[in-house]
């Protein structure tokens, strides 16, 4: 899905001053859109995104806040297979993200800053991206974010926690426990909210 910020900032004076009531709705989705992204159905989930009603609607947690966080495996850019489970005993805040979203690209740099002071603290950061690597590493070598990056080679990750919206930040205590469960950019004060229960002081 794209958009852009020309398309917002053309749409709310028109709305002010020609049709204020009548354009309520379309400032309803525009503000939606910049906060989050589609994410587009692959052919290989085609079926999963139809059979499963609440993926359909949007991200949805896998489970209540409090239950055991679902395993998955994703890969480290070399292709190391690192699973979460791997992490028992470290709180766990993994930001699911991708190069085309523009709320994604924004909260990136809060996720860096979030990994430098909470590191000793024993947070461990799982950035999570399905797609080629080679503009991704462009965007990091840019940008030098430092914080541990993976790829979701096999889509288990999104498929597990039925992440069609991005993006999602998933924050897990010590003890492999979901937190919580966050959809959409902008979301900062849940996150070191979330981080909070979880023991990390930021």
């Amino acid at each position: 899905m794209e958009y852009s910020l020309t398309t917002y900032s053309i749409a709310v004076p028109f709305c002010r001053q020609i049709l204020p009531l009548k354009c309520i709705p379309l400032l309803i989705l525009l503000s939606g859109l910049l906060c989050s992204c589609e994410v587009p159905p692959r052919a290989s989930e085609q079926q999963r995104v139809t059979e499963n009603v609440q993926a359909s609607e949007g991200s949805i947690s896998p489970v209540p806040n409090g239950s055991l966080a679902p395993d998955f495996t994703v890969s480290t850019f070399d292709g190391k297979p690192t699973k979460l489970s791997s992490f028992r005993g470290h709180p766990v805040l993994i930001d699911y993200w991708a190069t085309w979203c523009p709320p994604c690209l924004e909260g990136l740099p809060k996720t860096q800053s979030i990994y430098e002071k909470a590191k000793k603290q024993g947070l461990q950061v799982m950035t999570v991206c399905d797609e080629d690597l080679k503009g991704v590493k462009k965007l990091f070598a840019e940008k030098k974010y430092t914080f541990p990056a993976f790829v979701d080679t096999t889509h288990e990750l999104g498929r597990t926690y039925h992440i069609d919206v991005i993006p999602v930040q998933i924050v897990i205590d010590a003890k492999g426990n979901l937190v919580d469960y966050i959809v959409g950019g902008d979301r900062e004060s849940d996150i070191k909210a979330a981080l909070a229960k979880a023991g990390v002081a930021l």
